[in-house]
């Protein structure tokens, strides 16, 4: 009966090659990353892809040349790895809220500000009692990519001169745009003793201010409360500014007077628009919080 060695029916690993080792059938070696199988037993005959003593049984991998090598492709936290015309590729880290966005077949994906109608909180800021006299926000239409600016202001006013009510100016590069260019046309309406008695009518100033009254006409003893709603839009290719305002005057010493205001603004002065300002002329804007909203488009 024949003898069967068991341990010839198996590969045997040597380790690296050596051109000093005697090799028999089935051993395997090593040698440039490559792994080698005995087919002839032999000394001193080096490794190949295909000779009479050597058949290659797997084959090492590049050096990271094309892109492979992930340690290298791949250097900072966040970074993500894709695959482009050429090879693999690292598209690093967007900023805070941006999304990752494909540009379909034959493109690179790549970060993108977040789309659908969502908004960022540009600012919010308590008034205390002393109040500020002036509030300016400014930022960059184009590079912050914003289609309307919404801002919010509950507050009353420092004294109780609320003749001086809260006003509304565009900003350029050159700071508060103050010439003849600003217009409204809107509607109002007041209510007194119980909601008795209700006027209504419309305000038309269709140009020539310098500024718009954003809330409070008249004055009276005791301070109100006001909120204002501003929705900022979009400059259009001329860089005229749209606006619409909403506000609310409820006086403290009438707790039966309400006054309600909507009316649609303008700003017609052409220069590219940076900013806006609120302020009180004779002044403190006071006793409330601000809160601004940028509306970003997709």
């Amino acid at each position: 009966m024949a003898t069967v060695n068991l341990g010839a029916i198996k590969f045997n690993w040597k380790g690296a090659y050596s051109n000093s080792t005697a090799y028999a059938v089935d051993d395997v070696v090593s040698s440039g990353g490559s792994s080698y199988v005995c087919i002839q037993a032999h000394t001193n005959q080096p490794v190949g892809n295909a000779t009479a003593y050597w058949n290659i049984m797997s084959s090492a991998g590049t050096n990271g040349t094309n892109g492979t090598d992930l340690t290298s492709t791949l250097t900072t936290q966040g970074d993500l790895l894709y695959r482009d015309g050429s090879g693999l590729q690292r598209l690093g880290a967007g900023t805070s809220g941006q999304v990752l966005q494909t540009g379909g077949t034959g493109a690179n994906p790549s970060w993108v500000d977040a789309s659908g109608g969502a908004t960022e909180i540009l600012q919010h800021t308590t008034i205390d009692s002393t109040g500020v006299s002036s509030i300016i926000y400014n930022t960059d239409w184009t590079s912050n990519n914003f289609y309307k600016i919404s801002m919010y202001l509950e507050h009353k006013f420092a004294s109780t001169n609320n003749a001086n009510r809260a006003k509304f100016r565009m900003r350029n590069a050159s700071g508060n745009i103050n010439s003849n260019d600003y217009g409204m046309i809107g509607l109002y309406s007041h209510d007194t003793d119980n909601h008795t008695n209700t006027a209504s009518g419309v305000e038309k100033d269709l140009n020539g201010r310098d500024n718009i009254q954003i809330n409070g006409w008249g004055a009276s003893t005791d301070e109100p409360l006001n909120w204002v709603k501003l929705d900022l839009f979009k400059p259009d290719n001329s860089n005229r500014q749209s606006l619409e305002v909403t506000y609310y005057n409820n006086d403290d010493s009438n707790p039966d007077y309400h006054a309600f205001y909507h009316f649609n603004g303008f700003c017609r002065d052409t220069s590219v628009k940076t900013g806006f300002q609120i302020f009180s002329t004779n002044d403190n804007i006071s006793h409330g919080r601000l809160v601004i909203i940028g509306h970003k488009y997709a």
